[in-house]
């Protein structure tokens, strides 16, 4: 099993200034256990040479294929290397520090449950 517990999933799509807003924003949580699979669905056109960032980001650039194919292969991605959680956001969220330990408690703390959202 990966180390790291949750494989943040993100898709990329268009306007990287929103997209680096949400990177940024994972740089505060309180919970560093996890990393991130950023798929750019804009061809490449996407740079993360603006940011240094403490998590590690498995990055893919392809042929837009779309949200819902890009999102299944993050859950494929998720399932091979042995995260135990995925967190899907959008690439215009911007998460408060203690969202990923919230939600990660409760999922401890509640086994039955497969899936758990924050309110926005």
């Amino acid at each position: 099993m990966n180390a790291t517990k949750v494989l943040i999933i993100i898709i990329h799509w268009g306007e990287p200034e929103k997209t680096l807003a949400c990177l940024d924003s994972l740089e505060n949580l309180d919970n560093n256990d996890f990393s991130i699979f950023l798929l750019d669905n804009t061809r490449g056109e996407f740079s993360l040479d603006s940011g240094n960032y403490a998590f590690s980001i498995h990055r893919e650039n392809e042929e837009n294929i779309g949200y819902t194919a890009g999102v299944n292969k993050g859950f494929a991605f998720a399932k091979e290397t042995g995260y135990q959680y995925v967190w899907l956001l959008n690439n215009d969220t911007v998460v408060e520090p203690d969202s990923l330990t919230i939600l990660v408690d409760f999922m401890k703390s509640n086994r039955r449950y497969g899936a758990v959202s924050p309110s926005l």
